[in-house]
């Protein structure tokens, strides 16, 4: 009965003399798991990725905060360890299955690693939280291109590029869908498949009505077919303006302006590979750069290559430029030979076009002068390129008064110098 007061007040006494050198311990804890975050945060920023893992390493025996978590799955991606970055991601979900930067990165991770079902599935899931979501829109969008639904992939593109024009890399992503697209099924394919299927009929007039259906369903997919790759011709417009508005902020390098001109002209996309190049022109010229502007060009293989050496040299010579872009005119000048040693179909409108731009609109004469020569060399008939003098439709005849009507004059103005009693 006497011992109970001793043995309560024993460990009384023991409490009150370690709580202070608990409270002490943790106090040291926290400062250390500081102290370690603070490095890891600082070699972070000077992008040693190692060094900053080590010490988030660190920091985590003294705090299990998800924040050190998330930092640490990060660097793992950042350093292309996917299995310890799966292993932090498992423990992250398991101490949170909410938090929405572990469910990106848990994602992300599926997207790195190809599974591609998987990431679709967990980044549908993430849209529906927040629909407006960049990053993921754009995620999304490069993982249906991936598995070919480009439909669906150009339609979360354009989600992601009306909230965020001046994301360059969505930009590229985006550009690089649209151009992939350009090369689906022509309208002549789908209706030889179309045919091929129907002569599988044997009755007479089945045969004509099932034709008749397949011609009308061929024609109804082409004009859908012919709209759509309109519809995508114009979002290509809007990418090279955002592509050229980056590379005056100089957020994109004239490396990578000059290889998405390139495929565009591939493409035949010629308009906006001439935005591009105008904008590579005007910016060498203020740069005055070393190096060669345009590759040397090639022999002409085919009339599809003599066509995209006309044109540019249509882009490098229908400007005056200045004696400071010194290779310009010169590499219009080989591109220009290089398309009429090649044959270019000079019949062509638009070939007509680019060699009428050519030869009226270069300024200085030594140049015109060596176009003319070539268009003499090539037997290139420059009256032939004259632009058609435009037709004048005659005024309609007035119609002729009726028997006994009187003409009537409009009264005549008074003099200037006339005044009104």
């Amino acid at each position: 009965m006497k011992t109970k007061p001793k043995v309560s007040g024993i460990v009384t006494s023991i409490c009150l003399i370690l709580l202070p050198l608990l409270s002490s311990c943790a106090s040291y804890r926290q400062e250390l798991q500081y102290a370690y975050t603070e490095l890891a945060n600082k070699e972070y920023e000077e992008r040693n990725y190692t060094k900053s893992l080590e010490w988030f390493l660190k920091a985590e025996k003294y705090s299990s905060a998800l924040s050190i978590q998330t930092k640490k799955i990060e660097l793992y991606f950042l350093l292309e360890k996917p299995e310890e970055a799966r292993k932090a991601l498992d423990a992250a979900l398991k101490k949170d299955p909410k938090n929405e930067i572990v469910l990106e990165y848990d994602a992300y991770w599926y997207l790195l690693n190809s599974q591609n079902q998987k990431a679709i599935e967990k980044y549908e899931l993430l849209l529906m939280k927040n629909e407006f979501d960049v990053r993921n829109l754009g995620n999304l969008a490069v993982l249906y291109g991936r598995t070919n639904d480009l439909d669906k992939s150009i339609e979360y593109f354009q989600k992601a590029f009306r909230i965020s024009s001046d994301n360059i890399i969505l930009i590229r992503n985006y550009f690089q869908v649209l151009l992939s697209s350009q090369e689906g099924k022509g309208p002549d394919t789908v209706a030889a498949d179309t045919v091929a299927t129907d002569t599988v009929a044997t009755d007479t007039a089945t045969a004509a009505d099932t034709a008749t259906v397949a011609d009308t369903a061929v024609a109804t997919d082409t004009v859908a077919d012919t709209a759509k790759q309109k519809d995508r011709v114009t979002q290509i417009h809007a990418l090279v303006e955002a592509i050229e508005s980056q590379y005056q902020k100089t957020l994109v390098t004239s490396d990578e302006v000059r290889e998405i001109a390139n495929s565009l002209l591939q493409k035949d996309l010629f308009d906006d590979a001439y935005v591009l190049y105008t904008a590579l022109l005007v910016q060498e010229e203020t740069k005055k750069p070393e190096k060669e502007l345009v590759e040397e060009p090639l022999p002409v293989q085919n009339d599809k290559q003599a066509e995209t050496y006309l044109r540019l040299a249509e882009i490098l010579l229908a400007r005056d430029h200045t004696l400071e872009l010194k290779n310009a005119s010169a590499k219009g000048l080989e591109y220009l030979k290089m398309s009429l040693e090649g044959e270019v179909k000079t019949r062509s409108e638009a070939n007509k076009d680019s060699l009428r731009n050519i030869l009226t609109q270069v300024g200085a004469p030594i140049l015109k002068e060596r176009i003319n020569d070539l268009f003499s060399q090539y037997e290139i008939s420059t009256e032939a390129l004259e632009p058609r003098p435009e037709e004048v439709t005659p005024p309609l005849a007035e119609p002729p008064a009726e028997p006994g009507s009187e003409a009537t004059t409009p009264p005549a103005e008074p003099s200037p110098e006339a005044t009104t009693p």
